[in-house]
């Protein structure tokens, strides 16, 4: 035992004597060819570049500057689009804008302690990125400084934050959950969650007032959470209660029963892929317990809207919409068939029945077996009406 001991403690002095320590006058980065990066403005770091040298045999990139690297300023980085890693020195103090804008390959950043300002389109269209880690005293996010960084997962806004600039996170569309520090909601730009835009708004917020995030401009979002416990145990109440209100068979309850049976194996672990999988979860429940409901509901929508009639011209416009209502599992997919079809049934219905009265006018009540007559309107289209006098009837 005392010689294992003994080897783990060699082990432990070797690892602490073989790490580095980055100079405040070195940026360390990676590559995805193993080759030097060069900066799109030299002169953007507060002091002047000595050497920009490459090993690939440690796959690592070394900056070396005349002096301490303050910022990380406008367009630094901008287009570097083979930049895979970069470790910022813990002396800078902005990221200024448009710094790392369209560094597609790159995944993740953490932005150091001693950063204030993260500066308007500073990560723009940074597709890959994945992870930010901002650990210091920021208290700016710029406007559209996370624009369509769409493989973002999830962002920490610290409690120094107090303003978050419009477009920020504009079309982040894979944040599975945002987690805010601040006591005091940070301002959103345009005085709205618009900086969020083309986000899912029923993503799990986490703040540490329910109250004082839902009542202010953040109030876009629809689920704002203390915790990850709480957000747990609220999905589950969630689905429970639309059980309650529904009319469901015994084969749709098991299946939401084993919907209920995933959410609760989930981990208790707030990460992005657990979050993700209550929600996947939560929404195939919902699915089930809503989709016969809205289908019957929007076909007796179009019923309703036919008013009665049982024409052959009238169904076959809408049968296209009713296919589609009948032969998907999408809600929305569904009510936007069923809007469709009542609007083209509104669009024809008055033209329908004119045609109709006139060519019935004095001939009879219709009977359901005639044969059809052809009404020609004015844009030369067939209808197709009843005719018990088998009379061929043409509108001018």
């Amino acid at each position: 035992m005392k010689k294992l001991l003994l080897i783990f403690a060699v082990l432990c002095c070797t690892m602490a004597a073989n790490a580095q320590t980055q100079p405040a006058n070195e940026i360390w980065y990676t590559s995805t060819d193993h080759i030097v990066v060069t900066p799109c403005k030299p002169g953007a770091f507060g002091t002047d570049i000595l050497t920009n040298t490459y090993d690939s045999e440690t796959d690592k990139g070394v900056i070396t500057f005349n002096g301490d690297v303050t910022r990380i300023g406008e367009k630094a980085f901008y287009g570097c689009s083979s930049l895979v890693s970069v470790s910022i020195p813990d002396n800078v103090t902005s990221i200024g804008e448009r710094a790392f804008q369209s560094c597609s390959s790159l995944p993740s950043i953490t932005i150091p302690n001693n950063v204030t300002s993260i500066g308007q389109y500073s990560f723009y269209g940074c597709s890959v990125l994945a992870s930010v880690n901002i650990l210091g005293d920021v208290t700016n996010i710029g406007k559209y400084s996370f624009y369509n960084c769409t493989s973002l997962v999830s962002i920490t806004i610290p409690s120094s934050v107090t303003s978050i600039g419009g477009h920020s996170f504009y079309s982040c569309s894979s944040l599975a959950y945002i987690t805010v520090l601040a006591e005091e909601p940070p301002a959103l730009g345009d005085n709205s969650v618009f900086g969020f835009n083309f986000v899912p708004n029923d993503i799990p917020v986490f703040v540490s007032s329910v109250e004082a995030y839902s009542s202010c401009s953040w109030g876009g979002f629809s689920q704002f959470f203390i915790s990850y416990a709480d957000y747990k145990q609220n999905v589950v109440a969630e689905i429970n209660a639309a059980i309650q209100g529904a009319s469901l068979y015994e084969s749709e309850e098991a299946v939401i029963n084993d919907y209920l049976q995933q959410i609760n194996n989930v981990p208790d672990e707030l990460s992005a892929e657990n979050v993700t999988a209550i929600r996947t979860a939560k929404n195939a429940a919902m699915l089930v317990i809503n989709l016969r409901p809205t289908r019957e509901a929007a076909l007796a929508a179009i019923e309703e809207a036919m008013q009665g009639e049982t024409s052959a011209y009238l169904t076959n416009l809408v049968q296209e919409q009713i296919d589609i209502i009948n032969g998907t599992a999408d809600i929305p997919t569904i009510n936007s068939a069923s809007e469709s079809a009542i609007r083209i049934l509104n669009s024809v219905m008055d033209t329908y029945k004119a045609g109709k009265a006139e060519a019935f006018g004095e001939m009879g009540t219709e009977c359901e077996d005639c044969p059809a007559v052809e009404l020609i309107g004015q844009d030369d289209e067939m209808l197709k009406l009843y005719n018990p006098k088998k009379v061929n009837f043409i509108k001018n």
